[in-house]
């Protein structure tokens, strides 16, 4: 068993096949881990599937092991004891001491507890061997221990100091008489050490969670990419949303807290932001380093900075690219304008179109009504309903009725019995419970008492009110407090309880409700029907006969109105086809400015900014085609519906319009890719600042350069500072 335990597969593996990266393996999202999920944390660091499988094999030999230990009792268990903790020094003389030592793992700290374990009266009385024993641990303890030392030292000054700078569990004669030197440093830095604590668990949280959703790496290759996150606005390059949370992390548990107390101590300035970057991440120069090396990183900044100026060169010939881009989206803006109104001309038809569909359903319906008439039928329901209205208005009282009736009981019942109990006392339990429900004295007037007053609802009997009847009660007949609270928790949320009583009551009105909501749909009316609309339906269906001279004039009126719509329908689509010219005319200006933009399309694979600036044109292009496209194919379809409406629709016509529906399908997704490509695209344009650079030869860009890299180089080494030493810019690692 000792072999077993202190064998393993994974530290086994050669150095080489445990560090070797399998980019993809991921053990979390393929499965592998199936059975081991509790044992997940100790496979994070695992790459390829030799280490974990070496880690499923000590996992499963330490299963073993335990099983084993479990099956032979008390004598597995002292193997397993002196297997993992046994040590040399719990053979020696005072075991039990050496065990004390041993599991404080401190010499002060052990050398202390043998003086508060040892037993005085029987030392004393046998010869003191074991006190004597301990008192010579704790003075060889003193002088192992600094602090113990600091803290016995005759210098009070070196005391004091100890005690304002380290936290210190022995006790000073000044704590017994209630003096103290106010807290320690070592204490006060635990409130940030506690924000730092909390950040690592998410880093740690956030890297776990990453690996299961698929992130193939290692903890540090997962902790440079938070790092470069929070110098980008906390955006990781690659959208992990969990290297994005771990940055959000370190800004506002670390970062953050810390900015803006030296903001509030006045080492910053208030509003102070980060200017050259989305975000900021600490870090130092090595001054030491850069002086040591001062050519090479003079070196490295001149190369930088002179790729700045040449790509600033190389800049001023996008930029004028980029006007023509600007030229062409100002058309193209002109264009979507013009397209604009043609669909807000679209729009109007298609409105008028619903209008008129109204207006001959309207017709129509007048058509019908006189063709019923005419026939001088009627719904039977409705004649049966009038006939037995004009002898007996028993249904038309129970509208009535139903319209009339509330609801049985009160709105806040069992606040209502709390108040007539008293109310609650003010700072009880009983009151903080209810406030975390809603209940205060604004919502529940009159409840809350400064004296006297429930404290709690756990004495409430219920047989003495019939609102608690029907909940449980313990065995001296009090109701559940829980459900006392459950029932106000109930009522705040709009459904009170009831007793037996209120919901009978309560079924009966709705069982009238529910006859009277049968009746009146029966008669062709609504369920929120009015005695008066009641009884104008039943008078209605009475005299229909007298309508037949009021349809015959109102059907002529509404066609006489219809042939006017549509006269104006008429005049407003030859309005349309003005805006659909306008509009073709942006679209050939556009395709004139195209080609120019075109003639730079070679320079694409040259320079990342101008494939930007193919790609927008591309996109802006595509999407005014597709807008284009919109526009014609939706006219089609309307005018191929007109005549459907009409019933003039023939086969031939029907094929072509599930046809164009398809094709309109079909560009409405390429508007919606291309509007997307181009609002992605558009911040990435350059823009024209009016700023040219004006260089007579490479001398004077040299000149330019090394005037900036020696501006910089003072600037991190502190040369450019006057009257501050080189130590007032300690800048020894980073």
């Amino acid at each position: 068993m000792n072999g077993s335990l202190l064998a393993s597969e994974a530290l086994d593996l050669d150095k080489r096949e445990y560090f070797r990266v399998d980019p993809e393996y991921n053990p979390f999202t393929n499965g592998d881990l199936k059975g081991y999920e509790e044992h997940s944390d100790r496979f994070l660091e695992a790459q390829n599937a030799t280490v974990v499988e070496a880690i499923k094999a000590d996992i499963d030999r330490e299963k073993r092991d335990r099983e084993t230990i479990e099956a032979a009792g008390w004598g597995g268990t002292g193997a397993e004891i002196f297997a993992s903790v046994a040590s040399p020094t719990l053979l020696l003389p005072g075991g039990a001491l050496a065990k004390a030592v041993r599991k404080l793992r401190s010499a002060g700290s052990a050398a202390t507890d043998d003086l508060d374990t040892v037993d005085w009266e029987k030392e004393l009385q046998i010869g003191g061997g074991r006190a004597t024993k301990a008192i010579a641990n704790a003075t060889a303890a003193v002088r192992l221990n600094p602090g113990l030392e600091l803290l016995t030292s005759p210098s009070m000054k070196s005391r004091s100091t100890f005690l304002k700078l380290a936290e210190n569990h022995v006790g000073t004669a000044g704590e017994l008489e209630g003096r103290t030197l106010g807290p320690a440093v070592e204490s006060t830095m635990k409130r940030y050490q506690g924000n730092l604590a909390t950040f690592i668990v998410k880093r740690r949280q956030g890297y776990k969670a990453a690996r299961n959703a698929g992130f193939n790496r290692r903890q540090a290759d997962f902790d440079a990419a938070v790092a470069r996150a929070t110098r980008r606005g906390d955006k990781d390059v690659d959208g992990n949303e969990f290297v994005e949370a771990v940055a959000r992390s370190w800004r506002e548990d670390v970062a953050d807290p810390l900015k803006d107390e030296a903001v509030g101590v006045r080492l910053l300035p208030e509003g102070v932001k980060v200017t050259t970057a989305p975000s900021y991440l600490y870090r130092m120069y090595d001054r030491g380093k850069i002086l040591a090396g001062e050519w090479q990183f003079r070196g490295i900044l001149k190369q930088y900075i002179r790729g700045e100026v040449d790509r600033a060169i190389a800049r001023q010939e996008e930029i004028e690219i980029a006007k023509n881009i600007n030229r062409a989206s100002d058309v193209d803006e002109q264009l979507s304008r013009a397209l604009g109104r043609v669909e807000n001309v679209d729009e109007r038809l298609a409105n008028r179109r619903k209008v008129r569909e109204g207006k001959l359903s309207a017709i129509r319906r007048k058509e019908g009504q006189r063709f019923d008439v005419l026939r001088g039928r009627v719904p039977e329901t409705v004649l049966a309903a009038a006939k037995q209205a004009a002898d007996d208005d028993v249904m038309v009282r129970s509208v009535a009725e139903a319209s009339q009736s509330a609801k049985v009981g009160q709105k806040r019942p069992v606040l209502s019995l709390l108040s007539q109990k008293g109310g609650v006392k003010i700072g009880s339990a009983l009151d903080q419970e209810l406030r975390h429900m809603g209940v205060n004295p604004k919502t529940a007037p009159g409840l809350f008492r400064k004296e006297g007053g429930l404290s709690a609802v756990d004495n409430l009997v219920a047989r003495e009110d019939p609102l608690l009847a029907r909940m449980h009660t313990d065995q001296n007949g009090y109701a559940d407090p829980d459900e006392i609270l459950a029932a106000i928790r109930d009522e705040m949320a709009g459904a009170p309880l009831r007793t037996e009583d209120e919901l009978a009551a309560e079924a009966a009105r709705e069982a009238l409700e529910a006859n009277a909501e049968q009746w009146l749909e029966s008669i062709g009316l609504p369920s929120n029907a009015t005695v008066k609309q009641v009884r104008e339906r039943l008078s209605r269906a009475l005299k229909q006969e007298d309508k037949l001279s009021d349809l015959d004039q109102a059907i002529g009126r509404m066609t006489g109105e219809l042939e006017e719509f549509d006269r104006l329908t008429d005049e407003i689509s030859a309005e349309r086809l003005i805006a659909e010219a306008e509009a073709n005319r942006f679209a050939d200006e556009l395709n004139d400015l195209e080609a120019k933009i075109n003639e730079v399309r070679q320079q694409a694979n040259a320079s990342p900014t101008v494939k930007i600036l193919v790609d927008f044109a591309d996109a802006r292009k595509a999407f005014a085609k597709g807008r284009y496209d919109q526009a014609r194919i939706g006219n089609r379809i309307e005018a191929i519906e007109r005549v459907e409406a009409e019933g003039r629709m023939t086969p031939d016509m029907d094929a072509e319009l599930r046809a164009l529906r398809a094709d309109k399908n079909k560009a409405d997704e390429r508007v919606i890719k291309a509007k997307a490509k181009v609002d992605k695209l558009k911040p990435m344009l350059p823009k024209d600042r009016g700023e040219e650079l004006d260089f007579a030869d490479d001398l004077d860009i040299d000149g330019y350069v090394d005037e900036i890299v020696g501006s910089t180089f003072d600037k991190i080494t502190g040369r450019q500072v006057e009257d501050v030493p080189d130590w007032m810019v300690p800048v020894n690692g980073g």
